[in-house]
């Protein structure tokens, strides 16, 4: 009988195995079209892959919520953020639940860092509130590792974005995006398995050099 009893559960556990192994596969192929997205419906896209797949894995809620974040800085780029309300409260759902799921809390204390950002630009009556909110990650995630190249974004973000009265400050967000641009360099490859943010610092710092080239030209 404890034979049989045994025999089942090894069975048992290698189609648990299997199928967490599947299930990670199918993640994996959205990863490199994540990279690559350029648009909202890139990531509109991505989001549908990810988040309908079955299954308690915290990278399923991570990834979901990570596209639509995502997708909401493209249409801050393109000056139509008002239209990434409904997402942000859908993100901060899924993100929500990759913590509650746990393992590698410093990833979702920093991405409910940017959600959060996002929807103090969507309601700037309520920014105080929200960069209080903001606040809290950070100071949770720095307790982990403040030299988090993710981190160092969020926080640049922080001080380039928000107004002065709440302590937003231009150059101040310079040194946070330099910091994490050779965080990232030190660090090639970061949890989840993809250097998200990267770029995003890379950006800000070429848009500040070729302000300041331009305002020698003129």
């Amino acid at each position: 009988m404890k034979k049989l009893i045994l025999t089942l559960m090894v069975i048992a556990f290698g189609f648990y195995s299997s199928a967490q192994s599947v299930l990670q596969t199918e993640i994996d192929k959205n990863i490199p079209a994540m990279i690559n997205a350029q648009t909202t419906t890139d990531f509109d896209i991505i989001f549908n892959n990810i988040s309908k797949l079955r299954g308690n894995n915290r990278e399923i809620y991570y990834y979901s919520a990570l596209a639509l974040m995502k997708k909401i800085q493209i249409l801050q780029a393109e000056n139509k953020l008002s239209l990434g309300e409904g997402d942000n409260y859908i993100a901060e759902k899924y993100a929500l639940s990759s913590y509650n799921i746990g393992s590698t809390a410093i990833e979702t204390e920093i991405l409910l860092g940017f959600i959060h950002l996002e929807r103090l630009l969507l309601n700037p009556k309520n920014a105080a509130a929200e960069k209080a909110i903001i606040d809290s990650y950070i100071e949770k995630a720095k307790k982990l590792d403040r030299n988090h190249p993710r981190l160092l974004l969020l926080q640049g973000e922080v001080a380039y974005f928000i107004p002065e009265n709440l302590g937003g400050d231009k150059q101040k967000a310079i040194e946070f995006f330099q910091a994490s641009v050779k965080s990232f360099k030190a660090n090639k490859k970061q949890a989840l398995g993809w250097n998200w943010g990267q770029s995003d610092a890379e950006n800000y710092l070429n848009r500040h050099l070729n302000a300041i080239t331009s305002n020698q030209i003129h």
